[in-house]
């Protein structure tokens, strides 16, 4: 596990808590990239070699180091340089701030992307339309992403380009049309992202290397030392470029996080030769490895395409969808559990949660499988859905953030008696299932700060709702750490090397200018990281 040298840094002075048993110690020394011990500074002096750097770090607070187990790491770098559009607060804004970008950021470019919208955040929530986005451009194809990644709304070019009209269809997809039947531009779920999203400009093997070395960097400074990503859909679902970019990073020593790649394997007809070429999860080296597979089992709460087991509270006759026929879904995770793999299954409602238990339930009952399966979101569910899961084992990674975010429309959604058992982090927790702490960016920032505030809040960065949203669901701030670190160590299957600050795991650990136990819950999110060290290398120094 460990560097193949000896090398020694020892940190000094610090209040460090390991999250191995409620202790806390002043010093730590990394030997070889891995954690020797720790201690008082006495007792780490007398451990140093003659050559062991020395880091006084002040009485700093020194934590494990971050760990974002469901993110996207290669979309969350690329719309940095797109139209950001989580601000607007009305089509008419949208429109001013498209016509702006499309004349100068974008100047040079063939489509022209955005990405945040959020129809809740404009007068009467309606949704933009290919004639809001015709008013930027006529001539150049328009690609504008809501904020969960999983609606977009096209121009009237772009649906040219697509093909897309009255008589389109894609399986697990929605095109959504006017009372008068006419296409108005907005796409759902597989309509983007397994049909649009194939007509965008390929990314280079340069383009890629530089959108993932930026984003590591960025996530170093935000205390992360690990993350699990999903990006196999931003280079057109081609394995080996993905692992190419990845592994030429890890080998230059250029990625300054280490990377779980969680593969979307989007059907049969990709999962068979990944597995059928030998790759199984936990494959690969210390930076970059073979993570889960990733199956889409239904959509998003915000665009009422998460499968519910009843109405949409506020769209009577609409229960959402399903991405997979059964028979697909069936198939795929039985392949992948007689072969060895970790699932990590994208599941928001009820419905789409209660099909998947079912299929992991009749699955362990015949075959064996070394790893604990997840699910990730898990955001409206009930108490009997949770029990199942504990029974069978099923973790879940969660979006704190959501929280923030959503919890001013849930109830309108899903009505006020399922909204009592929904993003139930507290619940879940109880029953014994593990939490993997995650933001899932660029849906929400990658800041596991900020989800560790809301995750013991429940209040939006205004402090709404007084008190939190459903308070019996706040976590303790230790809660809402081990979610962020041996949470999400334990639910990737990674336990054993990260997580905590125990002899023998890696030396990845996150120094804070305050200490979260110490600070009133609501400045959580503003405590500065003084420095971020990944295998006794610093990634990030204030």
């Amino acid at each position: 596990m460990a560097s193949s040298d000896n090398k020694e840094i020892a940190f000094l002075n610090a209040n460090i808590r390991p999250f191995a048993d409620g202790r806390t110690a002043s010093a730590v020394l990394i030997r070889g990239g891995a954690v020797a011990v720790t201690g008082s500074d006495e007792e780490i002096l007398r451990e140093c070699g003659s050559g062991a750097e020395k880091v006084d770090l002040h009485g700093k607070t020194v934590l494990p180091g971050f760990y974002d187990s469901h993110i996207h790491l290669m979309e969350t770098s690329k719309i940095m340089d797109e139209t950001w559009l989580g601000d607007v607060r009305s089509i008419d804004e949208l429109v001013e701030t498209g016509r702006s970008d499309a004349a100068e950021r974008q100047s040079g470019k063939e489509w022209i992307l955005g990405r945040g919208w959020n129809q809740e955040n404009f007068p009467g929530k309606v949704y933009p339309t290919r004639y809001d986005l015709d008013k930027i451009s006529t001539d150049r194809p328009i690609l504008y992403q809501r904020c969960c990644g999983i609606v977009g709304v096209l121009n009237s070019k772009a649906l040219e380009i697509a093909g897309i009209d009255e008589n389109f269809s894609i399986p697990g997809g929605i095109v959504d049309k006017d009372e008068n039947g006419k296409v108005t531009g907005v796409v759902r779920r597989e309509a983007l992202d397994g049909w649009v999203k194939k007509l965008l400009p390929k990314i280079t093997q340069e383009r890629a290397r530089f959108l993932l070395k930026r984003m590591t960097e960025f996530c170093a400074a935000a205390g992360m030392t690990s993350a699990q990503s999903d990006d196999l859909i931003m280079v057109l679902n081609d394995v080996a470029f993905l692992d190419e970019a990845y592994s030429a990073l890890a080998a230059s020593g250029e990625l300054s996080l280490r990377v779980g790649q969680q593969y979307l394997l989007r059907n049969m007809g990709m999962l068979r030769p990944f597995v059928e070429s030998g790759r199984r999860t936990g494959d690969g080296g210390a930076t970059f490895y073979t993570g889960p597979l990733k199956i889409i089992a239904d959509g998003s709460l915000g665009s009422r395409t998460a499968a519910l087991l009843s109405d949409y509270n506020d769209a009577p006759g609409t229960r959402g969808l399903y991405v997979h026929s059964d028979e697909e879904l069936t198939e795929m995770m039985t392949f992948a559990h007689m072969n060895d793999l970790q699932m990590a299954i994208h599941s928001i409602g009820d419905a789409a949660t209660s099909k998947v238990l079912g299929i992991i339930e009749g699955l362990q009952s015949k075959y064996g499988n070394p790893w604990r399966h997840r699910i990730v979101h898990c955001q409206i569910g009930n108490f009997g859905l949770y029990d199942k899961m504990a029974a069978l084992g099923v973790n879940a990674d969660v979006q704190a953030p959501f929280v923030a975010s959503e919890w001013s429309w849930v109830g309108d959604r899903v009505g006020a008696e399922v909204e009592k058992q929904s993003y139930a982090w507290k619940s879940l927790l109880d029953r014994g299932i593990e939490l993997g702490g995650s933001s899932d960016s660029p849906v929400e920032p990658f800041a596991p700060l900020w989800g560790v505030q809301v995750a013991v809040t429940r209040q939006d960065k205004h402090g709404r709702p007084e008190g939190g949203w459903l308070p019996e669901q706040r976590l303790s701030v230790e809660e809402a750490l081990r979610m962020y670190t041996l949470g999400s160590a334990t639910v990737c299957g990674e336990a054993k090397t990260k997580g905590t600050l125990e002899t023998g795991k890696y030396g990845d650990m996150v120094v804070l200018d305050e200490d979260p136990f110490s600070v009133e819950p609501h400045e959580i999110s503003s405590i500065p990281v003084n420095m971020t060290v990944m295998g006794g290398r610093v990634t990030f120094a204030r």
